[in-house]
């Protein structure tokens, strides 16, 4: 487990400054569309970076992810994904039912799929 250093810090804590000026000082009825979109990945890599701390707090008290990074992807790629289909209307309790099983099911697949065995040559 690497320590905990001032970039790993400062990296979060600038976005969350960021986003926390353009959330507060902006009307998303008035800005651009690109604005939204811009605004909507800074706080999707917010919440990553977020996640990712996490996970590694929570691996100093004992709970290790067998994977940290993929771990703190798939829990951003379902934030993203939700509050995506919030912003246009289209999230209904239903979607919740559907997603959340597939999320699981997938995050699952990809952690004890094992890698592939580069280097190792096959007998035949």
């Amino acid at each position: 487990m690497k320590n905990l250093t001032k970039s790993s810090i400062t990296l979060p804590l600038s976005l969350i400054i960021i986003d926390s000026l353009l959330f507060s000082l902006s009307d998303p009825r008035k800005v651009p569309s690109f604005l939204l979109i811009v605004a909507f990945l800074l706080l999707t890599a917010t919440f990553y970076y977020v996640v990712k701390g996490l996970v590694k707090l929570l691996g100093w008290y004992g709970v290790n992810a067998k994977h940290p990074n993929r771990l703190a992807s798939t829990i951003t790629a379902v934030f993203g994904g939700i509050t995506a289909l919030q912003s246009i209307g289209e999230l209904t309790g239903r979607d919740m039912l559907v997603l959340l099983p597939l999320v699981l099911v997938g995050y699952l697949y990809f952690s004890y799929n094992p890698r592939s065995s580069k280097g190792k040559t096959s007998q035949a």
